[in-house]
């Protein structure tokens, strides 16, 4: 009596089972790279720029004795390279010189790499400033205007004692890779010049 035989299947599991893991490596390399990316958006989303205003007019104050105004409110461009914008921004001048700014521009755009923001670091891929206007001039005295010097030390502001927004004060390091000018004007006057009204 023949004995049915069940037909064998000549068909190689290796493709398959290679096909599983082509998806377990795809599927992890795709969860490494999307984790990062939401979690910096989501920082980014959360992040108001003008929460830290006071600060950064402290700080170049502090570093350059000359005030930081800032006219409008600074916005935030989100993207997977997100952009700061702010506008109507000059650096003062002491008094006694003809313009009573040093530096006036008519807009600022900073351009951010986003995944080094979860490390606490701001790499500004591209800074563009639009409309400089730079004035530089010497006074009555002889003394030029784009000497700086450091802010005397003075009793701490509600700006610099403030903590920062969280209740935290988180240190960024800032890298700049480019600086593109637009429109740019310098303006040289000689001593004695009379105020700009």
């Amino acid at each position: 009596m023949d004995r049915q035989r069940t037909p064998v299947s000549r068909e190689n599991p290796r493709p398959a089972r290679r096909r599983r893991w082509i998806w377990y490596v795809g599927g992890a390399v795709a969860l490494a790279v999307a984790v990062p990316v939401a979690g910096a958006a989501w920082f980014v989303a959360r992040f108001n720029p003008n929460d830290y205003a006071p600060q950064i007019i402290t700080a170049v104050q502090q570093a350059t004795g000359r005030q930081l105004s800032i006219g409008g409110p600074i916005k935030l461009q989100l993207s997977l390279t997100p952009t700061l914008t702010a506008s109507t921004l000059s650096l003062s001048n002491p008094q006694g010189f003809a313009d009573p700014s040093l530096l006036t521009l008519d807009q600022v755009q900073a351009q951010i790499a986003l995944l080094p923001l979860l490390h606490h670091q701001v790499n500004i891929l591209r800074l563009v400033l639009v409309g400089p206007k730079l004035y530089l001039e010497r006074d009555a005295k002889g003394q030029a205007d784009w000497n700086f010097a450091p802010a005397a030390s003075a009793p701490a502001t509600p700006a610099e004692t403030a903590p920062a927004p969280n209740g935290k004060r988180p240190r960024y390091k800032v890298a700049l890779q480019a600086v593109e000018l637009r429109n740019g004007q310098i303006i040289l006057r000689g001593p004695g010049s009379s105020p700009r009204m």
